[in-house]
């Protein structure tokens, strides 16, 4: 006869197997991605090429032998101790460039040696983009044994830039409500081909003296007031590796007077947390130690736009529509 009873009770153990499993695998998951966020990819010897924004350290990661390291599993570094004590991995760095510097290199194991992971922080080209290599080869000290080099070519490009300003479109100036485009003068997208640009930048909204539009304070109107706002921008590379604007940045965006008094809308682009990234930024950013939120565009890093000689602000004045008033004429009986 069956016993329900015990049917029960092991389907219950059963049940809490799994769940214990499932915490135990989430547990682990969570610690492999503090170090090593989601879509890492396996390189493939002689094809692989990897991009990265210098001035970003970013990890790179090597799977340990496993038959001479038969008690590790991943993920590195949750089980770090389980790596035999001889085993060893040496990092080196060559290439045109041959300028990457070595920001945190793992120690694991009871002897304290280099271990399967490390950071590396890739100075900018400052120009073009520079092909760099990461080599890494695991060693066993023990038996003198070096196993065989592994080789990534990583591509290192300048962080993206923009200047917001020159001297034709510091200040546009309109009459009446309206949509205005508001312009970027020049967009150098260091040749990164492929991807959107993201710009972030405030939007403030005062009423100003309208004999100094742009150097009066103003009285803030904070319904109008939009602090870091992200519009995205469609990569545009010539071939110097530049986009001459100005690109249109808000296309038709709505200036409206306020308080029927002259109104001033400020874009900023020269706060800490302004500026523009691109596709290989914002991939840069997410592999950084502690890395940062997929899909949203708040948490990247924004580089700081240049100052084209008129400061880093594009300002727009809508003045009132002028109420023209009645002609005066003098009355035609006025000897009478």
């Amino acid at each position: 006869m069956l016993n329900f009873l015990n049917l029960r009770i092991m389907k219950a153990k059963n049940l809490l197997k799994i769940l214990f499993s499932l915490v135990a695998f989430f547990m682990v998951s969570s610690a492999f991605s503090q170090t090593y966020p989601g879509n890492l990819i396996e390189s493939t010897p002689g094809t692989s090429v990897d991009s990265v924004t210098g001035g970003v350290a970013v990890p790179y990661y090597v799977a340990p032998d496993p038959v001479l390291n038969p008690a590790y599993s991943t993920p590195y570094p949750a089980n770090a101790g389980d790596l035999d004590a001889d085993e060893i991995w040496v990092w080196s760095i060559a290439g045109i460039g041959g300028d990457g510097t070595t920001a945190n290199q793992g120690a694991d194991g009871a002897g304290g040696n280099q271990g399967p992971y490390i950071e590396v922080t890739w100075n900018a080209p400052g120009g073009a983009p520079v092909a760099d290599s990461l080599y890494v080869q695991e060693q066993n000290s023990g038996i003198t044994c070096d196993g065989t080099s592994s080789g990534l070519e990583v591509l290192v490009f300048d962080p993206p830039s923009f200047q917001p300003v020159d001297g034709s479109n510091e200040l546009i100036e309109v009459c009446g409500t309206q949509d205005v485009d508001i312009p970027i003068a020049q967009v150098a997208d260091n040749y990164v081909d492929g991807g959107n640009l993201k710009i972030m930048f405030d939007i403030s909204c005062e009423n100003v003296d309208p004999a100094d539009v742009v150097g009066d304070a103003g009285t803030n109107v904070p319904a109008r007031t939009s602090p870091d706002t992200v519009v995205v921008m469609p990569t545009i590379v010539d071939a110097d590796g530049t986009a001459d604007g100005p690109t249109n940045l808000l296309p038709a965006y709505d200036i409206t007077i306020q308080g029927n008094d002259v109104t001033r809308y400020r874009f900023s682009f020269g706060a800490a947390d302004d500026g523009i990234s691109d596709m290989i930024s914002r991939k840069s950013d997410y592999l950084t130690v502690g890395g940062t939120v997929p899909g949203d565009d708040q948490s990247w890093s924004y580089y700081a736009a240049t100052d084209g000689g008129n400061g880093t602000n594009i300002d727009v004045v809508v003045y009132p529509q002028p109420n023209t008033g009645n002609i005066y004429y003098v009355p035609s009986d006025f000897d009478q």
